[in-house]
């Protein structure tokens, strides 16, 4: 049995160096070193990163290869751009030697044309996985559900990255036999919890041994909540004027300057303000709490990838009480859930945990416990049982 996969996605590329930013991206990073690991053969079709720097695209787990969508990213002409190019290339691809099966990734239904396509063409399976609640777009239409259930019927399998994914998925007409939750991974070889917490990162000066350090990760899209963290953080200040504050944004240089301006303002000394961090699990290790204060997890990553990561290091988290989140962290056990968009309510909860070691300890522990299921091994071997029985062969 052939054992050649075609992964599809955008953005699936480093951003710098070997550092691959986003959720959905180091997933499917993480998911191509585990089933290389399990035999696999995986080739990646996918678009540069927007924030493109000196980077290595020669990786022991896959081959990547680039197509140059026109458009904005995640606008219309970006997306058809890309789908017509990707197809094109999949099947120049394919001629020299012949796909077992195609699966692509996105937070978009839109994005499973693709391998209905290709799987048509080329006859062999197609999947799709889905890492946000159903939409075809980012921007909803009136015939969205009907154009996922269409969709749908040309896939082998839909992956949901979450119970709220699946349920979303049949609130659209997708047959429930056709879904399979295969959850996002962490790299437990990375992200561990015995990664000691040093307290002068070379990212940033965190301060003396006794600073205490609230960490944000994301970008300016108004569903991360970065202007609730920011209000909360004044609102901290005012109680803790000890606490410093670090966020870190994938985003361009000059947006980066410009929240650097704004939080600096509002913040003072107390806040740094960087880009794409190279080491991150270091960083993380360092934080006393991770703070996740999304709005919704539409477009992003139902179980955002910055929780999981916290957890598996020992940190305590807080993050909106949102039904994908809720499904990894049950409030005031393996971390603290807070509603969205409540700058006050973020504020004390991370107090709760700066100023209550017994908490913050408790906490800890039971996180690391609580994400075991997400490493990258276990939830590859997973993955490849799928690709096994779509396939119609044992697996290994």
């Amino acid at each position: 049995m052939s054992r050649r996969i075609c992964y599809v996605g955008t953005e699936i590329t480093p951003s710098d160096g070997s550092t691959f930013v986003g959720g959905h991206v180091n997933t499917v990073v993480r998911l191509c070193k585990g089933l290389s690991d399990l035999g696999w053969e995986i080739y990646i079709v996918t678009t540069p990163s927007r924030f493109l720097g000196e980077a290595n695209f020669d990786f022991p787990w896959g081959k990547i290869d680039l197509v140059k969508a026109k458009g904005t990213y995640s606008s219309l002409q970006y997306s058809i751009d890309f789908s017509i190019r990707a197809i094109k290339m999949i099947e120049n691809l394919n001629r020299n030697e012949p796909f077992a099966l195609i699966h692509a990734h996105s937070g978009y239904f839109s994005f499973a044309s693709i391998p209905v396509f290709i799987g048509r063409r080329l006859r062999i399976p197609a999947l799709f996985s889905l890492y946000c609640p159903a939409s075809l777009l980012p921007t909803k239409l009136p015939m969205d559900k009907y154009e996922i259930k269409i969709l749908s019927d040309g896939l082998d399998k839909v992956i949901a990255v979450s119970d709220n994914v699946k349920k979303s998925l049949m609130k659209c007409g997708v047959s429930e036999d056709k879904i399979e939750i295969i959850p996002p991974c962490i790299d437990e070889e990375v992200y561990d919890s015995f990664i000691p917490s040093v307290r002068a990162c070379k990212e940033v000066e965190i301060g003396s041994s006794k600073t205490q350090m609230v960490l944000f990760v994301g970008n300016v899209d108004r569903t991360k909540g970065l202007d609730v963290f920011i209000n909360a953080a004044e609102s901290i200040l005012r109680r803790n004027p000890g606490v410093k504050f670090v966020i870190t944004l994938h985003e361009p240089y000059e947006t980066i300057q410009h929240i650097r301006v704004v939080a600096s303002r509002r913040l003072g000394s107390s806040v740094a303000v960087m880009g794409v961090v190279k080491d991150m699990a270091s960083l993380m290790a360092s934080a006393d709490v991770v703070v996740a204060p999304f709005r919704s997890t539409e477009g992003i990553a139902d179980i955002p990838l910055i929780v999981l990561e916290a957890m598996a290091l020992g940190k305590p988290v807080v993050a909106s009480r949102l039904e994908g989140i809720e499904e990894v962290i049950c409030n005031g056990e393996n971390g603290l859930l807070v509603e969205p968009d409540r700058a006050n309510e973020l504020a004390n909860a991370i107090i709760a945990l700066i100023e209550d070691s017994n908490l913050r300890n408790k906490i800890s522990e039971r996180a690391v416990s609580s994400v075991k299921q997400f490493s990258y091994t276990e939830v590859s071997r997973k993955l490849s049982g799928l690709y096994s029985k779509v396939l119609g062969a044992p697996d290994g």
